[in-house]
Protein backbone atom coordinates (compact mmCIF):
# COMPACT_ATOMS: atom_id res chain seq x y z
CA UNK A 1 0.00 0.00 0.00
CA UNK A 2 1.56 3.25 -0.90
CA UNK A 3 1.89 5.84 1.53
CA UNK A 4 0.27 9.03 -0.27
CA UNK A 5 -3.26 6.11 -0.10
CA UNK A 6 -2.33 5.84 4.32
CA UNK A 7 -2.40 9.02 4.69
CA UNK A 8 -5.05 10.52 2.77
CA UNK A 9 -6.88 7.56 4.37
CA UNK A 10 -5.90 8.92 8.13
CA UNK A 11 -7.15 12.37 6.65
CA UNK A 12 -10.32 11.11 6.08
CA UNK A 13 -10.53 9.30 9.09
CA UNK A 14 -9.99 12.33 10.91
CA UNK A 15 -12.87 14.28 8.78
CA UNK A 16 -14.93 12.77 11.02
CA UNK A 17 -17.28 11.78 8.48
CA UNK A 18 -19.42 8.75 8.84
CA UNK A 19 -18.54 5.36 8.09
CA UNK A 20 -21.44 5.11 6.51
CA UNK A 21 -21.15 7.96 3.62
CA UNK A 22 -17.33 6.21 3.54
CA UNK A 23 -18.84 2.89 2.76
CA UNK A 24 -21.37 4.46 0.64
CA UNK A 25 -18.80 6.39 -1.31
CA UNK A 26 -16.40 3.39 -1.81
CA UNK A 27 -19.19 1.18 -3.49
CA UNK A 28 -19.90 3.73 -5.60
CA UNK A 29 -16.51 4.09 -6.56
CA UNK A 30 -15.96 0.47 -7.09
CA UNK A 31 -19.10 -0.27 -8.77
CA UNK A 32 -18.38 1.91 -11.98
CA UNK A 33 -15.98 0.88 -14.21
CA UNK A 34 -15.74 4.14 -16.10
CA UNK A 35 -15.69 6.17 -12.57
CA UNK A 36 -12.21 5.59 -11.97
CA UNK A 37 -11.49 6.01 -15.34
CA UNK A 38 -12.64 9.72 -14.83
CA UNK A 39 -11.61 10.40 -11.77
CA UNK A 40 -7.54 9.46 -12.40
CA UNK A 41 -7.56 10.28 -16.26
CA UNK A 42 -4.94 13.06 -16.71
CA UNK A 43 -6.80 14.15 -19.65
CA UNK A 44 -9.90 15.08 -17.79
CA UNK A 45 -10.12 18.41 -16.71
CA UNK A 46 -10.33 18.67 -12.46
CA UNK A 47 -13.75 21.24 -13.50
CA UNK A 48 -15.10 17.73 -14.91
CA UNK A 49 -13.92 15.37 -12.46
CA UNK A 50 -15.55 17.78 -9.57
CA UNK A 51 -18.89 18.18 -11.75
CA UNK A 52 -19.09 14.23 -11.79
CA UNK A 53 -18.13 14.11 -8.00
CA UNK A 54 -21.15 16.17 -7.03
CA UNK A 55 -23.57 14.26 -8.96
CA UNK A 56 -22.59 10.89 -7.92
CA UNK A 57 -21.38 10.54 -4.45
CA UNK A 58 -23.15 12.15 -1.26
CA UNK A 59 -22.34 15.71 -0.31
CA UNK A 60 -20.57 14.70 3.22
CA UNK A 61 -17.54 13.42 1.22
CA UNK A 62 -17.34 16.12 -2.02
CA UNK A 63 -14.73 18.04 -0.40
CA UNK A 64 -12.18 15.07 0.27
CA UNK A 65 -12.67 13.39 -3.19
CA UNK A 66 -12.12 16.82 -4.84
CA UNK A 67 -8.97 17.35 -3.11
CA UNK A 68 -8.28 14.07 -4.41
CA UNK A 69 -8.98 14.79 -7.69
CA UNK A 70 -7.01 18.26 -7.13
CA UNK A 71 -3.82 16.55 -6.10
CA UNK A 72 -3.98 13.75 -8.75
CA UNK A 73 -4.34 11.27 -6.31
CA UNK A 74 -7.73 9.44 -7.69
CA UNK A 75 -5.41 6.39 -8.11
CA UNK A 76 -4.97 5.65 -4.69
CA UNK A 77 -8.58 5.65 -4.00
CA UNK A 78 -9.21 1.70 -3.49
CA UNK A 79 -6.35 1.94 -1.02
CA UNK A 80 -7.20 4.89 0.61
CA UNK A 81 -10.71 3.07 1.34
CA UNK A 82 -8.88 0.07 2.51
CA UNK A 83 -6.52 2.08 4.98
CA UNK A 84 -9.45 4.00 6.16
CA UNK A 85 -11.55 0.34 7.48
CA UNK A 86 -8.68 -0.71 8.89
CA UNK A 87 -7.92 2.85 11.08
CA UNK A 88 -11.93 2.38 11.69
CA UNK A 89 -11.90 -1.55 12.86
CA UNK A 90 -8.49 -0.52 15.16
CA UNK A 91 -10.28 2.27 16.40
CA UNK A 92 -12.82 -0.09 17.15
CA UNK A 93 -10.10 -2.78 18.90
CA UNK A 94 -11.08 -5.32 15.72
CA UNK A 95 -8.54 -7.61 14.32
CA UNK A 96 -9.09 -9.12 10.86
CA UNK A 97 -7.17 -12.29 10.21
CA UNK A 98 -6.79 -14.25 7.49
CA UNK A 99 -7.76 -18.40 8.03
CA UNK A 100 -5.53 -20.42 4.96
CA UNK A 101 -6.89 -24.31 5.04
CA UNK A 102 -7.49 -26.76 2.96
CA UNK A 103 -9.97 -28.77 4.46
CA UNK A 104 -12.39 -26.09 6.28
CA UNK A 105 -12.25 -26.45 10.15
CA UNK A 106 -15.18 -27.18 12.40
CA UNK A 107 -16.50 -23.74 14.26
CA UNK A 108 -15.76 -24.41 17.32
CA UNK A 109 -11.81 -25.08 16.08
CA UNK A 110 -12.26 -21.60 14.59
CA UNK A 111 -14.09 -19.75 17.58
CA UNK A 112 -10.80 -21.33 19.28
CA UNK A 113 -8.37 -19.53 16.90
CA UNK A 114 -10.28 -16.24 17.21
CA UNK A 115 -10.33 -16.43 20.97
CA UNK A 116 -6.35 -16.90 21.07
CA UNK A 117 -6.16 -14.02 18.13
CA UNK A 118 -8.06 -11.54 20.71
CA UNK A 119 -6.07 -12.44 23.62
CA UNK A 120 -3.03 -12.01 21.64
CA UNK A 121 -3.31 -8.95 20.26
CA UNK A 122 -5.77 -7.76 22.88
CA UNK A 123 -8.63 -6.81 20.59
CA UNK A 124 -12.68 -6.92 21.43
CA UNK A 125 -13.22 -8.99 18.50
CA UNK A 126 -11.94 -11.00 15.44
CA UNK A 127 -13.04 -10.93 11.97
CA UNK A 128 -11.50 -14.28 10.48
CA UNK A 129 -11.73 -14.21 6.60
CA UNK A 130 -11.55 -17.78 5.80
CA UNK A 131 -10.13 -18.61 2.49
CA UNK A 132 -9.32 -22.63 0.74
CA UNK A 133 -6.10 -22.60 -0.40
CA UNK A 134 -4.85 -26.87 -1.35
CA UNK A 135 -1.35 -25.42 -2.13
CA UNK A 136 -0.61 -25.49 1.47
CA UNK A 137 -1.52 -29.72 1.01
CA UNK A 138 -2.41 -30.12 4.31
CA UNK A 139 -2.97 -27.85 7.89
CA UNK A 140 -3.25 -24.18 8.03
CA UNK A 141 -1.90 -21.46 7.72
CA UNK A 142 -2.99 -17.74 9.67
CA UNK A 143 -1.88 -14.27 9.03
CA UNK A 144 -2.78 -11.62 11.58
CA UNK A 145 -1.12 -8.32 11.80
CA UNK A 146 2.55 -8.74 10.36
CA UNK A 147 2.75 -12.19 11.78
CA UNK A 148 2.07 -15.59 9.99
CA UNK A 149 1.51 -18.96 11.72
CA UNK A 150 2.50 -21.82 9.57
CA UNK A 151 1.32 -25.27 10.36
CA UNK A 152 1.15 -26.64 6.98
CA UNK A 153 2.19 -29.69 5.03
CA UNK A 154 3.43 -27.10 2.69
CA UNK A 155 5.43 -25.17 5.63
CA UNK A 156 6.72 -28.17 6.75
CA UNK A 157 8.29 -29.43 3.52
CA UNK A 158 9.53 -26.02 3.10
CA UNK A 159 11.76 -26.20 6.80
CA UNK A 160 12.97 -29.36 5.89
CA UNK A 161 14.46 -28.37 2.63
CA UNK A 162 15.91 -25.77 4.39
CA UNK A 163 17.69 -27.54 6.72
CA UNK A 164 18.84 -30.02 4.52
CA UNK A 165 20.33 -26.83 2.04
Amino acid sequence: MKQAAINYAKALFETGIAQSIVKQAEEIYSQSPQLPMILESPVVDYEKKARTIERIFPAEIWNFLKLVCYNRKAAYLKEMFQAYDSLKKEEQSILTATLFYVTKPEDTYIEQMKEFLRRKYQRDKVELLLVQDTSLMGGFLLQAGNQQYDNSVRGALQQLQQKFM
